[in-house]
Parts: C-alpha cells; sequence; structure tokens
C-alpha cells in the first residue's frame, strides 16, 4: 500500500512522529494501532476491526489536537528501538527521516468508547 501510494504521490514524505507531522515537516503521518482490554469499542455494522480503527484514530487526533501531555512516552533502552512502520515506508520509497527508524515510540493511550 505504501509504495502504491508513494506511486501515485512521490513528493509526498511521511514521519512516524506526531509532532513532526504537527510541525508540516511530513504530509503524511503513519501510526500502528494495538486495540486491546478495556480499549476496545463496541463492534460496528463494519465489524471489530473497523470499529477498532476508529478508536485508534480517534485518539491520534486527540493526541494532535490536545498535544503531548499526559501520553505516555515508551523507551526501549537500554535496548535500541527498531521502527517498522519507518523501515516499510523507506522500503517502499517513501521519504522518511533515517533517525526514525531507531527512535523509541509514543503510545497513545485512550479511554474505551461504551
Amino acid at each position: 500500500m505504501l509504495s502504491r501510494l508513494h506511486t501515485l504521490a512521490p513528493e509526498s514524505s511521511a514521519t512516524t512522529r506526531p509532532e513532526r507531522f504537527a510541525a508540516g515537516q511530513a504530509r503524511l503521518l503513519l501510526t500502528e494501532a494495538f486495540v486491546s482490554g478495556t480499549g476496545k469499542p463496541v463492534p460496528v455494522a463494519a465489524g471489530q476491526h473497523a470499529a477498532d480503527a476508529e478508536a485508534a484514530a480517534r485518539a491520534t487526533l486527540t493526541y494532535l489536537t490536545d498535544g503531548p501531555d499526559g501520553f505516555p512516552y515508551i523507551t526501549c533502552a537500554p535496548q535500541r528501538a527498531l521502527n517498522l512502520l519507518a523501515v516499510l515506508a523507506s522500503w517502499a520509497g517513501m521519504p522518511v527521516p533515517g533517525d526514525e527508524l531507531h527512535l523509541d515510540v509514543t503510545v497513545i493511550r485512550t479511554k474505551p468508547v461504551v
């Protein structure tokens, strides 16, 4: 999908860092969602995966709108992180800042929607 997107919009740059996206340093924010436990929303007509994707998108929007205060930052120290989403985007030919391959990740948690 990222290869196709890059083919259709070769001038687009990507980032996995919300602060870089918010600062206009990239046109595409790549995120990965893992929705589990009490964070699981009620399924919608399109199914549980669609409900999970919507919950993740809403949490990301809240993070971008309200700022990072209160959102935990996960570190891999003393090990070095490997950001597979940044690796995939780079492999697809999409420009991604090289440091993102090894930066720690931001975890955006949200309260369950009922």
